[in-house]
């Protein structure tokens, strides 16, 4: 299936704290994003919405991922009535939540 990319806008301060969680675990911020979107949708019942609404500030992080798991990000974002971007953040915001003191 075609790859296609999705973009994420992050804040500058989301976006560092993402990049050392991606380090500590030997990864980078889209291959992080990849993985974070499969534990969700393992433990669906842990996910809540992160509270930015319209992240305006910052700059877009691109994830390419292939079609079917772009349809199944878009399936698990509509459930929660997100879009694609807010729901990624929102995924990405609550493991930093776990590991970290971070607030957004």
């Amino acid at each position: 299936m075609k790859n296609s990319d999705i973009f994420v806008r992050l804040s500058d301060k989301l976006r560092s704290a993402l990049e050392a969680r991606a380090e500590e675990i030997g990864l980078n911020v889209p291959e992080l994003f990849r993985f974070l979107f499969l534990i969700d949708l393992r433990y669906p019942e842990k996910f809540k919405p992160d509270k930015g609404y319209g992240v305006t500030e910052g700059s877009l992080t691109k994830i390419r991922v292939d079609g079917s798991t772009r349809k199944r990000i878009a399936e698990q974002a509509k459930m929660h009535g997100l879009t694609r971007s807010r729901y990624l953040r929102s995924i990405a915001i609550r493991e930093l939540e776990k590991y970290t003191d971070f607030v957004e």
